[in-house]
């Protein structure tokens, strides 16, 4: 069995900047390095920190990955596939990455196409609550001064090779300037919009759904406009599930539509942070894949085993390196897979109905203020729910002020979700439902509260108060 600083640090391979902890052993999220007992973890819509539930296990099989040769490397990363393909339910090509926005890349290469030198438009449909360096990898920059396997980088600069300069990026936001949700039908025709105006000024398109965006968003729904432009040859969608939080039947569908799927099991399911995939139907992205050559600055985000075997393209290109700290995120991730499917579905529905209850606590506390969608809208956000907090003189604080109220928290052992912009003007922070929390919830459960909603109301309410005393302290 490895020592808990070995584990620590193999975690740590193969990560970026936002993982790497700062003196005080905390990543750029606020999250620990090496598991606190003691920490409430409310913030999986950002970051799941080290869990007592898996570390243990972790620390026992993790030698075994240090005397991996090349070709068990290999081996390891096909059973991988095989066992998410299994939870999906049909055949699947998996592009394992180090994070969602690492996957974007090769969602971009996907949508070029391999045949002609068309420029591409990605559609951001939703845009405003996906990852902080979607958009710039999305355009084929570095979203990172420090990718996984590369030297210092220069953030907004292109990656060697890519075509930076055949992409443009359209943004259409998922709230107004005041911060409400656009209602799905107009941002499903906003969005169709853009594609329609991109397809006739000759460029290809890469549409991007969100499901769910960071405060639980739909954007757009299956339903819009935009669905019928999908089956235009010359339009990908791409749907960033990065959050865990869509069943792998909705996975399913989406992939027998012939759209690609960004997914994780770093956020919902409490896996350890920076482990991420592109799930593609195989067919015509496989002929592209096997096509295409992979760029050069390519190779400082991924590495060959990484990508399927049929992907012979990008492959070739990429170099054949060890990508133990991912392998191991990504097993340690399969497993809270497991751990949640394997509840009874009543036990699942109670968890995620405790959750919802629990957040009544929270709209309770003076000074806190529930952002649609929330429980009190009828609608709990696929586990999210996010709030606005007031400072001494009761107005709404702005992004920086609850930046420095979320750390403060963080190191309190209140893990919640970041602070995210609202539309133009306000801010708020956000608590969710995850696989951790969900099994503190059956560890507090008690007679007559089965799913821990009172014990999780509690935890709640604690945390709304001290978030509230915090903002107070802010200055006017």
């Amino acid at each position: 069995m490895i020592s808990d600083r070995a584990l620590a640090g193999l975690l740590l391979e193969n990560v970026d900047h936002r993982a790497r902890p700062d003196a005080g052993g905390r990543n750029s999220y606020g999250a620990p390095v090496l598991p606190l007992p003691e920490l409430l973890p409310m913030g999986s819509c950002t970051v799941s920190a080290p869990d007592p539930s898996w570390w243990t296990g972790a620390r026992a099989g993790a030698g075994a990955l240090l005397d991996l040769d090349a070709s068990a490397e290999t081996e390891a990363w096909e059973a991988l596939r095989s066992e998410l393909a299994g939870w999906i339910g049909r055949p699947v090509d998996v592009a394992f990455s180090g994070s969602g926005t690492d996957a974007e890349y090769l969602a971009t290469l996907l949508a070029l196409g391999a045949a002609d030198d068309r420029p591409l438009t990605h559609v951001f449909a939703g845009s405003g609550e996906a990852g902080h360096g979607t958009e710039l990898a999305a355009a084929g920059l570095h979203f990172t001064p420090l990718p996984p396997w590369g030297g210092p980088a220069a953030p907004g600069r292109p990656l060697e090779g890519f075509p930076a300069g055949r992409i443009s990026i359209r943004a259409v936001p998922v709230r107004d300037a005041a911060g409400h949700p656009v209602p799905a039908a107009e941002l499903g025709g906003l969005a169709a919009r853009e594609v329609q105006a991109a397809l006739d000024a000759g460029s290809r398109v890469l549409v991007h759904a969100t499901a769910t965006s960071k405060t639980g968003l739909l954007a757009p729904s299956r339903g819009t406009a935009l669905r019928r432009l999908a089956g235009d040859p010359r339009v990908t969608v791409l749907v960033d599930a990065a959050q865990g939080r869509l069943s792998f039947g909705a996975v399913r569908w989406c992939l027998e539509q012939g759209w690609l799927v960004i997914f994780t099991p770093s956020k919902f399911y409490g896996g350890p942070p920076f482990a991420g995939a592109v799930l593609a139907p195989p067919g015509r992205l496989t002929g592209v894949a096997s096509r295409r050559a992979a760029p050069a600055g390519l190779g400082e985000y991924l590495c060959r085993d990484l990508l399927p075997p049929a992907w012979t393209g990008l492959r070739r290109d990429l170099p054949r390196r060890p990508a133990r700290g991912l392998l191991l995120r990504w097993r340690i991730g399969l497993g809270m897979i497991r751990s949640w499917w394997e509840l009874p579905l009543e036990r699942r529905t109670g968890l995620r109905s405790a959750f919802a209850a629990a957040c009544e606590r929270l709209w309770t506390i003076p000074g806190v203020e529930p952002v649609a969608p929330s429980p009190r809208t009828g609608r709990t956000g696929f586990g999210i729910a996010s709030f606005r907090v007031a400072g001494r003189r009761g107005a709404r604080l702005e992004l920086d002020a609850l930046r420095r109220v979320h750390r403060r928290l963080a190191e309190e052992g209140l893990l919640i979700g970041q602070a995210l912009a609202l539309g133009e003007r306000g801010a708020a922070l956000r608590v969710a439902l995850g696989v951790p929390l969900a099994k503190r919830m059956l560890a507090g459960a008690a007679r007559g509260d089965p799913h821990g909603a009172r014990w999780l109301g509690e935890r709640m309410a604690e945390a709304g108060a001290r978030a509230a005393d915090l903002a107070g302290a802010e200055p006017a």
